[in-house]
């Protein structure tokens, strides 16, 4: 679910995490449009629960001109998309780092 505009409730969306990238879509069906992608590389923050107090399954993700408010099905479910998103930013770190190193020992 992601969180609509300001005072509006929850939007069932289909989330994607893939490369450095969470895509979501208006459902799961075969051939569906994409809505947007969020590129992992611009979000500052993956928190988890207390970016809504007490509604289980809520995270966020802080980007540069924002937010996006997602909520999973379940505690569990946002802990573990949480866990994924964190550690697919830390293997692009580690890219980045690898690439640099690599780069410097050229020089």
């Amino acid at each position: 679910h992601k969180k609509g505009k300001l005072l509006s409730g929850w939007q069932r969306r289909y989330f994607v995490a893939q490369h450095h990238f969470v895509k979501y879509y208006q459902d799961d069906t075969a051939g569906r449009p994409l809505l947007a992608a969020i590129d992992l590389d611009s979000v500052m923050v993956v928190r988890g629960n207390e970016a809504m107090g007490d509604v289980p399954g809520v995270f966020r993700l802080a980007l540069l001109d924002g937010a996006v408010v997602l909520r999973a099905g379940s505690e569990v479910e946002g802990e573990m998309w949480v866990s994924k998103l964190e550690e697919m930013q830390q293997a692009r770190i580690d890219a980045m780092m690898d690439d640099l190193g690599a780069e410097s020992a050229l020089v």
